[in-house]
C-alpha cells in the first residue's frame, strides 16, 4: 500500500480523533471498532490487478467506547464485507474475523481493532509473550495478475498485535459517533503516555500460496501493579473480483495469564485455548515499531 495514502489516513483519524474527544470523552477499559470503506476503481491493467480509487465512497462502521463486540455485514454494488471485532478469546483477549468481496471494477475493505487492557497482581516481575494466530485465504479471479512491487490496495491481509502502556488506566475515546470512536481508537499512539512495549505484524499477499497459517507474537517483561494494554488489527482489502477471508478468524492470547485480570472481561470465551501454541514461540518474538498498512 502507498505509504502517503497511509500518512494522509493517519493525519485525517488523528484529526477526527482529537476534535472529537475535545467535545465529549468516555473513559474504557477496551474497546472493539470495524471501518469498512467501499467504493469505484479504475481498472489500469487487462487483468485486473492495478485499479486507481475514485468516485465517492460509502462508508460502514459499527462500535461505540467499551464495546466488547463490534459487526459489519453488508452488501451492496462493490460486493460484500463482513467484520467481527470481539473480546472473546482466552483471558478476554482479541479475536478478529473478516472478510471482503469485491465485484470488478470496485474495492471494498475491512479495518478492525480490538483493544483489551491487564492489570498484573504478580508478586514479581514477569516476561509474558502476547501472540496472534491467522488462518487466511485469497481467491483470484481467472486471469488476475499480481503487479510487481506493492499490490497491497487490492489483494492483501494486514495483521498486527501490540502490547502498550498508558499514563491512565482508561482510555478516553468519544462517543459522538462510530467513526469517531474508530478514528480515536485505531490511533492509540495519540493517548497521553502512551508507550510501545512490543509490536509484531505480518502483510500477506501471495498469489502463489493463496491460503495458510501464521502466527505473529511479542514478549514484554511487566511489573507488579502494571496495567498494560494489547491490541489486534486486521485490514483486508480486496479489488476487481477478489475475496479476502480472514473469517477462520485472528485469535489472540497470552502464553500465560497467571495474574493477570482482563478490565474489560466478558463471560462466555471463545472455544479453545492460543496459549499452548504461543509458549514455544516466546524466542522468535519480534519486537517492531508501528509500520500500519491502511488504505481507504
Amino acid at each position: 500500500m502507498k505509504k502517503s495514502s497511509n500518512m494522509a489516513l493517519w493525519a485525517i483519524a488523528v484529526a477526527g480523533a482529537t476534535v472529537s474527544m475535545q467535545a465529549h470523552a468516555v473513559p474504557v477499559a477496551g474497546t472493539t471498532s470495524i471501518w469498512a470503506p467501499t467504493r469505484a476503481c479504475r481498472i489500469w491493467s487487462s487483468s485486473g490487478s492495478w485499479c486507481e480509487l475514485w468516485g465517492t465512497r460509502t462508508d460502514y462502521y459499527d462500535g461505540a467506547p467499551g464495546d466488547a463486540t463490534s459487526t459489519i455485514d453488508v452488501t451492496n454494488v462493490y460486493g460484500s464485507a463482513f467484520a467481527e471485532a470481539s473480546l472473546t478469546g482466552e483471558g478476554s483477549a482479541p479475536v478478529i474475523r473478516a472478510r471482503a468481496e469485491s465485484t470488478y471494477g470496485t474495492r471494498i475493505n475491512t479495518l478492525t481493532s480490538a483493544i483489551q487492557s491487564y492489570t498484573y497482581a504478580g508478586a514479581a516481575s514477569s516476561a509474558r509473550t502476547f501472540g496472534g494466530m491467522l488462518t487466511y485465504s485469497l481467491d483470484l479471479p481467472p486471469g488476475w495478475v499480481l503487479p510487481p512491487g506493492d499490490f497491497g490496495d487490492t489483494a492483501t491481509i494486514y495483521a498486527s498485535i501490540e502490547v502498550f502502556r498508558l499514563a491512565s488506566d482508561f482510555m478516553d475515546l468519544p462517543d459522538s459517533s462510530p467513526q469517531a470512536h474508530w478514528d480515536a481508537a485505531f490511533g492509540p499512539i495519540t493517548s497521553p503516555g502512551y508507550v510501545s512495549l512490543g509490536f509484531n505484524e505480518y502483510y500477506w499477499s501471495n498469489a502463489a500460496a493463496p491460503s495458510g497459517f501464521h502466527v505473529l507474537s511479542t514478549t514484554v517483561t511487566i511489573n507488579p501493579g502494571d496495567t498494560i494494554w494489547v491490541r489486534a488489527l486486521m485490514n483486508t482489502p480486496a479489488a476487481n473480483g477478489v475475496v479476502v477471508d480472514a473469517s477462520s478468524t485472528f485469535i489472540t492470547a497470552f502464553d500465560d495469564f497467571s495474574d493477570l485480570t482482563p478490565r474489560l472481561a466478558i463471560a462466555v470465551p471463545e472455544p479453545g485455548t492460543l496459549a499452548s501454541f504461543v509458549v514455544g514461540i516466546a524466542g522468535a518474538a519480534l519486537v517492531r515499531r508501528r509500520k500500519v498498512r491502511i488504505a481507504a
